[in-house]
């Protein structure tokens, strides 16, 4: 969402579905993938990822593999008994998410914000970011940032510094022509 802007919820203007998925003038979509690491959390459940508004589906996880994940949708982690799954409950998002929360041992809530957007100029393109259950008690599945990695495009960094430089080159040449045309006025 664009910081400072009404709410979607409140605004008259953005229809609420539409509102998150609109970029800021002046940036792009990047891809943010989340990966739990091998842990032994995995010998007792299945862990799956899955929204908590939206119909988008679930994603089994397996650590080491990378998922997306949406901040906007509000995905959570949730731990099943091994071989268990989670419903398929598409009628309505209140029961979608008290199916989840039924067959679910613990859900766990994602500890970081989904990179969305960068800035047009930005080199950045893709993050993941490393998860550790740290623990699967009292029907909570607690994450913990490990580290976060952000992938920059060569390519897209090589075409700026192009730009800038020919804009920097332009200008020189601007002013080096307006002296000689100043000099020969003068002269």
């Amino acid at each position: 969402m664009i910081p400072n802007s009404p709410s979607p919820r409140t605004s008259p203007w953005l229809a609420p579905v539409v509102a998150f998925d609109l970029l800021p003038p002046g940036s792009r979509s990047v891809t943010h993938t989340l990966t739990l690491e091998r842990c032994p959390a995995f010998d007792a459940y299945d862990f799956v990822a899955a929204p908590v508004q939206g119909f988008a589906g679930v994603t089994p996880i397996q650590p080491g593999t990378p998922f997306t994940f949406s901040s906007k949708y509000g995905t959570r982690i949730y731990a099943l008994e091994k071989g268990g799954s989670l419903p398929d409950v598409r009628d309505s998002i209140g029961k979608m998410r008290e199916a989840y929360a039924a067959a679910a041992r613990a859900v766990g809530e994602i500890p970081v914000q989904e990179l969305h957007h960068v800035p047009i100029a930005s080199p950045v393109e893709s993050a993941d970011t490393l998860l550790r259950v740290v623990a699967v008690e009292n029907g909570v599945v607690r994450l913990a940032v490990v580290e976060h990695h952000e992938r920059w495009g060569t390519l897209h960094s090589i075409v700026i510094v192009a730009l800038v430089a020919v804009g920097a080159l332009g200008l020189v040449a601007l002013f080096r022509a307006r002296r000689r045309r100043a000099a020969a006025e003068v002269a």
